[in-house]
């Protein structure tokens, strides 16, 4: 039984000990949402064809947004006796419910429940002489608008300060 009381799906017939996925728990998909991060600023850097960067960018910044969002589900059914300590982060983090909304959105072409910032969120793109790439990705949620990757780096932060925390 689960958490929640429920019984666990199974997911690898052979036995559970085989799914690489899970072995390092919480801290495995906080390893993974750190290389996410990695890849994204190095690509930001990168040479890249300006028509391709496009859609490398937005490909990992929705990927980085789904596994930040679903790194506290990981946390609590690795570690059920913190599942407050998950709630109180994302209640007290706007940039985590951004993440879920977009994560949601991102998986379901759209959100497919009520989202956790109120009023869901826009992304788009914007001409910004300033930026090397001549242009720049934002977001906005809740009356804010956000820059695409300051969003990110909040949220990766905000999980850095929670690991640091939880050690």
């Amino acid at each position: 039984m689960n958490s929640e009381g429920k019984k666990p799906f199974r997911t690898n017939p052979i036995g559970e000990g085989l799914n690489l996925y899970r072995h390092d728990g919480w801290k495995g998909q906080l390893k993974r949402l750190r290389r996410w991060h990695e890849r994204i600023h190095r690509l930001l850097g990168a040479e890249v064809d300006a028509n391709d960067v496009d859609a490398y960018v937005l490909d990992y910044a929705y990927v980085f947004f789904q596994n930040c969002a679903h790194l506290g589900d990981w946390v609590i059914h690795d570690r059920p006796d913190m599942k407050g300590a998950v709630k109180r982060l994302f209640d007290k983090s706007p940039e985590l419910r951004v993440a879920r909304d977009i994560s949601n959105a991102t998986k379901h072409f759209g959100l497919n429940r009520r989202p956790w910032v109120t009023g869901g969120f826009a992304d788009g793109r914007e001409y910004a002489p300033h930026e090397r790439r001549g242009e720049s990705y934002f977001v906005i949620s809740g009356g804010k608008m956000y820059r695409m990757f300051d969003l990110i780096d909040r949220c990766m932060d905000t999980w850095e300060r929670f690991a640091k925390a939880e050690r």
